[in-house]
């Protein structure tokens, strides 16, 4: 779907720029859809070597490659258990590090806490144009700069269409985007709720740890930004709870606390 240029009532192509780049307002979706990762845990198991954990955000800031999502995704996973598969080719590569916030006693059960953050060392592969899996994002563009009345952009890979069977070695992996409206925040500073503009339901388990996208800027210099990613969802709600990009970038960028190799 092309929500942007729909909502707009264009009839013409709209273009928003990703990074430095252009795009058409009817490509955009798929553009972004490249950030959104689908978390492989390997397992070391030599009969079931990995398993899926739902989705990721893949960004890149101040020149450093990340990956968001939600620690109840990966449990006690090392960064080197977590990969990702890449977009051009069929390859997979793992994180370098990884560091979450610290959780407050009697703040537990914070959805604003429950991600972690794994780092990428692009000089540790050997694949080219590697920068281009990572959503090129800048702090100017973090949400809610310059936000349009327009749908979020939720991307993710729902475990009901995921499937590894092992037998005949077949390997499923289908992912989706789905418009999302504002809703308001919470009584957390860094978590805030969105509802979900679905045409039909289906569970959200797996959504969590997924890019959510919006768009910025003004006519003739629109621009596709980081929102957050989402802590929790149920098959019977059409609301979304997600943990706001400027927590998660804080975190990322923290390399005094928190972290693990």
């Amino acid at each position: 779907m092309a929500v942007v240029k729909n909502l707009l009532g264009l009839t013409g192509a709209l273009s928003v720029q990703i990074g430095a780049l252009w795009h058409d307002s009817m490509t955009l979706e798929n553009a972004l859809h490249k950030f959104c990762k689908h978390i492989f845990v390997l397992t070391g198991d030599e009969q079931f070597p990995f398993s899926f954990r739902g989705s990721g955000a893949a960004v890149k800031i101040a020149g450093r490659n990340f990956l968001f999502c939600c620690r109840h995704q990966i449990g006690d996973c090392r960064p080197d258990q977590i990969a990702i598969r890449l977009s051009h080719e069929n390859r997979i590569m793992s994180a370098s590090t990884m560091r979450w916030p610290a959780i407050a006693r009697g703040d537990e059960d914070d959805d604003s806490g429950d991600f972690v953050v794994f780092e990428f060392l692009l000089e540790n592969y050997p694949a080219p144009n590697l920068t281009s899996e990572f959503f090129p994002l800048q702090e100017e563009r973090i949400w809610p700069t310059g936000s349009v009345r327009l749908p979020f952009m939720i991307f993710g890979y729902p475990t009901e269409r995921q499937l590894i069977d092992y037998e005949t070695s077949r390997l499923q992996a289908r992912s989706l985007e789905v418009p999302g409206v504002y809703d308001g925040g919470t009584s957390s500073p860094h978590l805030h709720r969105i509802k979900m503009q679905r045409d039909k339901p289906f569970d959200a388990d797996g959504l969590s740890g997924g890019p959510i996208f919006y768009v910025g800027g003004a006519p003739g210099n629109y621009f596709a930004g980081f929102a957050g990613i989402p802590a929790r969802g149920s098959a019977t709600s059409d609301y979304l709870l997600f943990i706001a990009a400027h927590h998660l970038i804080d975190i990322a960028l923290d390399d005094r606390t928190y972290s693990k190799s």
